[in-house]
């Protein structure tokens, strides 16, 4: 019973699409708010408070807000927001300016909000001297800004519909061109990739459409729809996620007329990297894989490396809470790589059979055994995958003819150069395209590789 009033209490929370926090008259505990300098820029002061947010730094999200709605707020107000935030969403692991936007309410300066299950926009009004009168979450929409030789697509995959873009090729071809699909990472990506201010997968688009070659590339359903809205939370495994989605691509592109349908390629970043081998399982008619950072370790460590590079840059946590929250998911991490059948838990947001997909999945030995022509590409940089993942993948495919594996001096987890060692998530807000001689590479593999 307690569960069930729980759960109507987070429906009416999360009303509709639209998640608007409200403010409602209430005693205010926290009189005497911290000092805080609100920056004279708005959109720096903006800034800071989604920084504060990220960070749960509740006193100094309070001393942010303006006067006239402090008494609205308490810190179990502000706790009880983002508790259900998390327990709708997962972790709000990064945030990205994107503009501003008049409506009704005033000026609102938005920001993408990736958390680990959804993409969310986060709209916050300032008053005149740059403190926050309200703020409020929407669903994130994928900017689309097409060009000449791209079209949109609304594929249909089963009851749901995925928003793709297919570019052509922009020089002439006599034949039908090859194409690729690009695989998503791992969370809820967009067809451009977009983290941070970057977007490598367009940059992609945008090389091999130049070089004769099509490309594929779409929003996962987890962008979209979110978690809970994609049938039974308990039997959502990346077979759902990525399979089922890619079978509907390759049938979409082989019966378009638009494309050769004996070259088809796969570009898989990250986890869609790692997942090729399942793909080529699968999926019988690609002609070579590319893997763009494919991690070779457990995907639980993969996951744990992400969640605990987020905990030890909390500034809001003191040294004994990051302690006690890295232990916790080091924990959660352990359980999943000791999961042998299905259980009720939850693991880093996501249901058992989840984990269990993976854990029955031996990526590298597979791989191994793959007869199509396979490219492995790794930035030295990346933190997120690193060189110890691609020496675990050199040694797995060292009798492996058809594979190729290169790395690249300083390029991170995107592709993209950065003037330094040991990349870090704050890269991603740098401005960068994805690097010259990678995306040659690519280009000359799938050149070398076609069927004539």
């Amino acid at each position: 019973m307690q569960e069930g009033v729980y759960m109507k209490r987070i429906i009416c929370f999360f009303i509709t699409v639209i998640i608007s926090f409200l403010f409602v008259a209430c005693t205010n505990k926290d009189t005497t708010p911290k000092t805080i300098s609100i920056p004279k820029d708005p959109q720096d002061a903006a800034s800071q408070f989604v920084h504060n947010f990220m960070n749960t730094d509740y006193d100094m999200i309070y001393a942010s807000i303006s006067e006239n709605y402090r008494d609205s707020f308490t810190k179990e107000k502000l706790t009880s927001i983002n508790d259900n935030l998390k327990i709708s969403y997962g972790d709000l692991e990064q945030y990205t300016f994107t503009g501003t936007i008049d409506d009704k309410s005033g000026t609102a300066y938005t920001f993408r909000a990736k958390f680990s299950l959804k993409n969310l926009t986060l709209k916050i009004y300032l008053d005149e001297n740059n403190y926050v009168n309200n703020f409020t979450f929407v669903d994130y929409k994928t900017p689309i800004d097409l060009q000449p030789n791209e079209k949109l697509i609304k594929l249909k995959s089963g009851v749901y519909t995925i928003p793709s873009i297919l570019s052509m090729p922009s020089i002439g071809n006599e034949n039908k061109p090859p194409v690729v699909i690009i695989v998503n990472d791992f969370g809820p990506i967009d067809m451009n990739g977009s983290v941070g201010v970057n977007t490598p997968y367009k940059d992609i688009s945008n090389h091999l459409s130049k070089k004769g070659i099509a490309v594929y590339r779409y929003d996962k359903k987890t962008i979209t729809y979110g978690l809970k809205k994609l049938g039974d939370p308990s039997k959502f495994t990346p077979n759902e996620e990525y399979i089922v989605d890619l079978k509907n691509i390759v049938d979409y592109l082989k019966n378009s007329g638009e494309i050769d349908p004996n070259n088809i390629f796969i570009l898989g970043h990250g986890v869609g990297g790692m997942l090729v081998p399942k793909i080529d399982e699968q999926i019988p008619d690609i002609r070579g894989y590319i893997m763009m950072a494919p991690n070779a370790t457990n995907i639980a460590d993969y996951v744990l490396k992400q969640k605990v590079y987020l905990v030890e840059n909390n500034t809001s946590y003191t040294q004994k809470e990051k302690e006690k929250n890295i232990n916790y998911l080091q924990t959660q991490a352990e359980n999943i790589k000791q999961l042998k059948s299905e259980t009720k838990d939850r693991y880093f947001n996501f249901n058992s059979n989840y984990w269990l997909y993976f854990n029955q999945y031996n990526h590298l030995e597979m791989a191994a055994n793959m007869d199509k022509p396979i490219l492995i590409i790794q930035g030295e940089e990346d933190f997120e995958v690193t060189i110890d993942d691609f020496t675990m993948w050199k040694l797995a495919l060292s009798n492996n003819e058809n594979a190729t594996l290169k790395s690249y001096n300083g390029l991170n987890h995107l592709g993209m150069y950065i003037d330094k060692s040991n990349g870090t998530l704050e890269d991603y807000n740098i401005a960068s395209n994805v690097d010259k001689t990678l995306l040659e590479d690519i280009s000359e593999f799938i050149g070398q590789n076609m069927l004539r």
